[in-house]
Order: C-alpha cells, then structure tokens, then sequence
C-alpha cells in the first residue's frame, strides 16, 4: 500500500486525542514534504512541476517509443507469453501491418462465414493441424438405412489378400488410399514386386522380373 493521504478515522471510535494529534502531525510533514523541493521554484509551466505531473499522470503500464515497457506491477509475468508480451505485440503490430492478423487476428464475420448456421459450415474440415481435407469415409453422410449394410455383413467378408492382386490394383490401391493403412500394405505388396519409386529420375520404377537385379541401386 502506498501512503498517499491521510487515514481517516473516526474520532469517537478512540479515546486517546494524542494518537490523533500525532497521526495529523505525520501527515502535515509527508504532505509538506511532497509538496516542497529544493529543485527549483514551483511556478506555472515550470519543467520541474510539469515532469513530476507528467509522472504522477502515467500510471499503470508504460511502453516506451524504443519497446521498453516500464511500471510493470510485482507478480506479472514478464515474458513473451504473459500480457506485457501480448502489449508489444500489439504496439509493434500498429507500425507493421503485416503482423496485424498475428497480434489481433482476423474477424471471421468478415471472412463472408455464416457463423449462425446450425450445419457445419466445411463439411470437409478436419482440424486445423490436419495437411488434408477430410476423406469421403470419414464424413459422416446422411444415407438410407438400406444402404447401412456394414453392420450386418464385415464379420462375413473374406481377409482381403493382396498377395494375390496385379500391379496395376496394387498401384490404384497405393495413390488412392493416402495416409491409410492400406497404403502401407500396398506399398509392402509392391516392394515385394520390385517396384519402387526412382528418386533420382522422379518417377515409378518399373524393372522386369527377367532383368532385375538386386545388386542395383536403383530400386
């Protein structure tokens, strides 16, 4: 706390004039202290008096024109994930507009969004940490319950096997089912083909079984 005045108390609450009288006392000379200077006279327009009033007006948090934030209180964090870093943030983002959508961010009503709709506004939107839209079996499509036969007939299907497709299923399967596990499967089927991808000509390598030789590096 910071002793800016005169506390007061009741007079009737206290019996002892004397604590009041010394308590009086004590604030005449805070008061008279803070008030008289041996810097110079306290005339209208005076630097001295207009520096002090400039100094008791500023309060709070200060930015300073070089980026330098000063009056920050005791207990706040002063790093770049607390309010002081989010301040500089916003103070270097009115110089720089580039940075205006980073510090404050953008206003998704302006972005021609219906933020009112009961439905999903991307039927397709994964998250936003996803590289990729969602894929035909992931959304979750309104169908009759004639078509809903997945139920009734997944414990009934035959293991698929694809040891016993061609290449050319083989391939379909690996560029159409991209970060699925049945990629991956196909991709071990066609290692076991001996088609790889060429890095160096960019482009599927299609060696013959007659002529494949393992001792080459280009598979």
């Amino acid at each position: 706390m910071y002793n800016t005045g005169f506390i007061c108390i009741p007079w009737h609450s206290c019996g002892n004039k004397k604590f009041h009288v010394e308590l009086e006392k004590q604030n005449l000379n805070t008061s008279g202290k803070t008030t008289s200077s041996t810097d110079g006279p306290k005339f209208p327009g005076d630097k001295s008096s207009t520096t002090q009033n400039n100094n008791q007006q500023k309060k709070g948090i200060q930015v300073l024109p070089d980026g330098r934030v000063t009056n920050i209180p005791q207990g706040m964090v002063t790093d770049q994930f607390g309010m002081i870093g989010l301040l500089t943030f916003i103070r270097a983002a009115e110089t720089d507009p580039g940075m205006v959508h980073l510090a404050l961010g953008s206003d998704l009503t302006t972005l021609g969004l219906n933020l009112n709709s009961p439905e999903n506004l991307y039927p397709k939107f994964a998250s936003p940490w996803a590289s990729s839209p969602c894929r035909p079996q992931d959304i979750d499509f309104h169908v009759p319950s004639e078509y809903l036969t997945n139920i009734h007939i997944r414990d009934k299907l035959a293991a698929i096997k694809l040891g016993r497709y061609g290449e050319d299923l083989l391939f379909y399967l690996y560029y159409m089912n991209g970060g699925d596990v049945l990629q991956l499967l196909a991709a071990v089927e066609l290692y076991e083909f001996h088609l790889e991808y060429d890095k160096l000509e960019e482009r599927p390598h299609l060696p013959s079984t007659f002529n494949y030789n393992p001792a080459q590096q280009a598979f």
